[in-house]
């Protein structure tokens, strides 16, 4: 399920965001801002590592610590350390409600990318070092991310929205963008 979620959320002044998380959770798997190139990154990530994957935008870059910043509030809940941690709050742009801090567990991931022209996939593994920020001027849920490998490879080729999944699946999913005919892109 994908939906042009700020569209709808100024038209209706609510979120779409909590939706998306509990509908993730009970395997409907949802991203927003009709984001459809990364759906397939979504499935295969939640399919490799059992759990839902996450989709955030690239909120922001440290070079020099190789690390990234994600932000987005639709991770779903059965990502977080601990329920007692979420936080409802909220919508970042429009400040209307609701949508979700979800503190996401520490650990190794996979970050991916699918950009349809030219058609690309830009892989990279690493690890989240650091989660619930509680930054003002992001999204709601934001954790910060060691990239293993060349980060600024990584930001010549690829897109904002980074869909991230939990375990480290860089070659099952270069291989399935080599399937397909994409340009693979690894760090």
């Amino acid at each position: 399920v994908t939906i042009d979620c700020f569209g709808f959320t100024v038209k209706n002044r609510f979120t779409p965001c909590l939706a998306l998380s509990l509908l993730s959770d009970d395997g409907i798997l949802g991203l927003c801002e009709a984001d459809l190139p990364s759906l397939p990154l979504l499935l295969s990530l939640t399919m490799l590592s059992g759990k839902p994957a996450w989709m955030g935008n690239l909120a922001r870059v440290n070079l020099a610590e190789g690390k990234v910043t994600l932000a987005h509030c639709t991770a779903p809940l059965s990502l977080a350390k601990t329920l007692r941690r979420v936080k409802v709050k909220s919508h970042f742009e429009t400040g209307f409600e609701a949508s979700l801090d979800v503190p996401l567990s520490f650990g190794e991931i996979t970050l991916a990318h699918l950009c349809l022209k030219p058609l690309r996939l830009t892989l990279a593994s690493g690890r989240i070092v650091r989660s619930q920020l509680g930054e003002e001027r992001m999204c709601r849920t934001q954790v910060e991310v060691k990239v293993y490998g060349d980060l600024p490879r990584l930001l010549k080729f690829t897109g904002n929205h980074q869909v991230l999944g939990y375990g480290n699946h860089v070659e099952a999913l270069a291989s399935l963008g080599e399937r397909v005919g994409a340009e693979v892109i690894q760090v």
